[in-house]
């Protein structure tokens, strides 16, 4: 099973996407009012820039650095795996439009 650190591997810009998500969540979960959707959709366009489909298609902040893996790195499996961890590391919403 492929993991998130399997793609860093392949796509090192992934783990400063990842580390820059985090940095925004941190930063704003103390705010009285938290929406997790947005933060993930904010930081969406730079996500499918580096995997999925749309990789190297996409524009996002970051660009994607050439793999040996393309074919990985534009595969679901890769997508999901990343847009897995990072909602499973994002604060939950609270007293936004979503709850």
């Amino acid at each position: 099973m492929m993991t998130f650190q399997d793609l860093v591997d392949l796509e090192p810009k992934l783990q400063i996407l990842w580390t820059d998500f985090r940095s925004a969540d941190v930063n704003r979960r103390w705010k009285k009012d938290f929406c997790a959707n947005e933060l993930y959709y904010e930081y969406k366009p730079s996500m499918v820039a580096l995997i999925g489909w749309n990789r190297g298609k996409a524009k996002g902040f970051y660009q994607p650095t050439p793999s040996d893996d393309e074919a990985t790195l534009k595969s679901r499996e890769a997508y999901d795996v990343v847009v897995s961890h990072l909602w499973d590391t994002l604060s939950s919403c609270r007293e936004c439009n979503c709850v």
